[in-house]
């Protein structure tokens, strides 16, 4: 046999990081299927990856001022790690709760948008949070799960597996997700207490039996939020400028016929990039990345980035 693979390329992303809080930094970190977690800290698309850890890669975050990098694997099993800007690990121990079965296979999680030291980690229908991660003992063990600090969040509970959450910046710690049955929900003041979950559904506008693959809450504009469901024959963005009391949808150009049936893209991650005077609202989808500067309704117009650099491929995350 003679190998034909000189430039064959399999690695797939599950999920990325950036440094928070530090637009100079070239830190990457991402979770690859069967091919564990990496770390690039440059732009240069000759230099090798730094491996962080192995399994399949999952969800993963920075800490601000990179004290601690969080990465997981397959089931929910979570780490905090200590890794220096070679990339080499220096020490790491197993975080994610006692006790705690029902995990996704690539599992969900996010640090506090106003504290890094709390972390939101999905367990099927509810929330978990951890009050203070930095209170948890460095013990280079892979195996033993924490009690450390988790509280398990029972106003969470939610109609399906939770597939997404995020925070916005912002006051009021709210804390947004939705679920594999197309519910989105809310909890105000997330990072204290258990509080009652809110439900945003609208019921007369959402399409029915869908993936929520994405909610993207506004920075220090709390109220806005967009979610996205990943199917394909329905509307796949939606947007609410009032804490998702009322919706409207914005897909706008991307469905091929306006009651979102037809070749339309699946959607699977949306980003806001805000600045001082404007904002662009990014789509990652199966046909590539997207954008738009104005939501404008079903009027909504979605223009293709990176045609020619990206192109038509698939994007699970931005």
């Amino acid at each position: 046999w003679v190998s034909l693979n000189n430039g064959y390329t399999t690695t797939q992303f599950y999920a990325i990081a950036i440094e928070p809080g530090n637009s100079n930094s070239n830190i990457v970190i991402g979770g690859m299927q069967d091919n564990g977690t990496w770390l690039t800290n440059t732009t240069d698309s000759d230099f090798k990856w730094k491996n962080l850890l192995y399994g399949d890669g999952a969800y993963c975050a920075i800490s601000e001022g990179r004290e601690y990098y969080y990465t997981s694997w397959q089931g929910g099993k979570t780490f905090k790690m200590l890794v220096n800007d070679s990339g080499i690990v220096t020490g790491f121990t197993k975080i994610d709760p006692t006790g705690t079965s029902n995990y996704s296979f690539i599992n969900p999680f996010i640090l506090d948008a106003n504290d890094n030291k709390i972390m939101y980690l999905c367990s099927g229908a509810r929330i978990w949070r951890n009050d203070n991660l930095e209170e948890i003992p460095i013990t280079n063990d892979e195996y033993v799960s924490s009690d450390v600090n988790w509280v398990k969040l029972s106003g969470s509970l939610a109609g399906g597996t939770i597939t997404s959450l995020n925070m916005p910046k912002g006051p009021s710690n709210r804390l947004y997700y939705g679920t594999s049955s197309g519910k989105v929900y809310r909890l105000d003041s997330a990072n204290v207490g258990d509080r009652d979950n809110v439900g945003l559904t609208d019921t007369n506008l959402f399409p029915s039996n869908v993936n929520v693959s994405c909610v993207a809450p506004f920075d220090n504009q709390e109220d806005k939020i967009l979610v996205s469901f990943s199917n394909y024959e329905v509307k796949s963005i939606f947007y609410s400028e009032d804490a998702g009391t009322t919706w409207q949808s914005v897909s706008g150009n991307l469905e091929e016929n306006t009651d979102g049936s037809g070749s339309g893209p699946s959607v699977n991650w949306l980003n806001v990039l805000q600045m001082s005077d404007s904002l662009i609202c990014f789509a990652g989808t199966s046909t590539g990345v997207y954008s738009t500067s104005k939501l404008n309704g079903d009027s909504t117009i979605w223009a293709q980035e990176g045609s020619n650099t990206l192109g038509n491929v698939v994007v699970h995350m931005i």
